[in-house]
């Protein structure tokens, strides 16, 4: 089961989301009579054009078998089909929602109270109610927001999906922990190291520590990260670091030790996580890097990225003008997707001949 995001809303598509659609309202709505369930039915294409946000399920044959809309920070529609509920795939898409489009809001009928106790378990609480829905019929809405997050009250399956432990022929994948500190320090504190990347070198133990706190401790009490220290097998000593982003441009990022470079060791370890990220369900993967630096344009493109546009960013906080270079890998098969924000946000924006 993975989950993408539907940029191209072909007709075909809609179509079959319409079927999730009515096949979970018919199993979950019973308070609907079938009039209603078809008056309602010729509107969801509409809603499901322009919503903001749409996540789709699909099963190991393409199938979609549940669809997820979000726009500001509302959950506007989760729907799954009734063969999958129960599989944890509600959750998936909830914590996936929270965590990626800062969802804290939704409204879900009264009368549908299996509904509204998945919520209450997902950590939402009722605020308010009406005795009308938004079309003005006589069912009452329940109005939640997001009091816990659901993870809150997890286990050991809160760390299933947190940079799980990897190897490879010559490096051990983990987490950073507050006993890396000193090898955090030399890797973030060397000028030539850190020349690209969004800071600025790391001055003391002090500020590698802040590092750790702010950039990895953070990340790894989410549901889901990949905030990876490189270790050498012979010692498990960090050397770099390598991560995949769970924010909605899933940016693949690493950086090394300059002693280490030129030895494949970023591609190694680089294949490992996109290996595990594509087993978790990403659909895609973005990477950038300043034209000035071609080198990293090199290591995208050996674990398969392509280049697909250049724009310029006044770099914070460097506040530097950077051309970046814009690389993408789908890890769904769906080979037309491009990332666009970049492009859209970047009042300089072109595509470069033979990269």
């Amino acid at each position: 089961m993975k989950i993408i995001e539907a940029t191209d809303r072909i007709p075909n598509l809609i179509d079959r989301l319409l079927e999730v659609w009515e096949s979970s309202v018919r199993a979950t709505h019973l308070f609907l009579s079938d009039g209603e369930i078809k008056s309602i039915k010729e509107y969801v294409p509409q809603a499901l054009k322009g919503i903001a946000h749409l996540m789709i399920a699909e099963d190991d044959a393409g199938r979609p078998v549940a669809f997820m809309g979000v726009e500001d920070g509302t959950l506007e529609m989760l729907f799954i089909s009734p063969e999958e509920r129960g599989k944890g795939l509600g959750k998936r898409l909830i914590q996936y929602g929270i965590e990626s489009y800062g969802v804290k809001r939704l409204a879900v009928n009264e009368q549908n109270p299996q509904a509204k106790g998945f919520y209450e378990h997902m950590g939402f609480q009722v605020y308010k109610r009406t005795d009308y829905d938004e079309q003005g019929n006589p069912y009452p809405l329940l109005y939640m927001s997001l009091a816990q997050k659901p993870w809150e009250n997890l286990s050991s399956e809160r760390n299933q999906m947190n940079t799980p432990a990897l190897e490879t022929e010559r490096l051990i994948l983990r987490k950073f922990t507050e006993q890396d500190m000193e090898a955090l320090f030399l890797i973030l504190q060397d000028e030539e190291v850190n020349r690209f990347l969004p800071w600025y070198p790391v001055k003391n133990m002090e500020e590698a520590k802040r590092f750790y706190e702010e950039r990895y401790a953070a990340k790894y009490a989410q549901p889901q990260a990949y905030a990876y220290a490189v270790c050498l097998k012979a010692d498990d000593y960090p050397i770099g670091y390598i991560k995949v982003d769970m924010e909605e441009h899933h940016d693949f990022g690493y950086g090394l030790r300059k002693e280490f470079w030129h030895k494949g060791i970023v591609t190694e370890a680089a294949k490992a996580v996109i290996k595990q990220v594509k087993k978790d369900g990403l659909s895609y993967i973005t990477a950038t890097h300043d034209r000035n630096n071609p080198r990293s344009g090199g290591v995208m493109r050996n674990v398969g990225m392509k280049y697909q546009y250049s724009y310029e960013e006044q770099w914070q906080p460097k506040n530097i003008l950077v051309t970046f270079r814009m690389y993408q890998l789908n890890l769904d098969g769906n080979e037309s997707r491009v990332y666009k924000k970049y492009w859209d946000t970047s009042a300089v924006h072109f595509i470069e001949p033979n990269l």
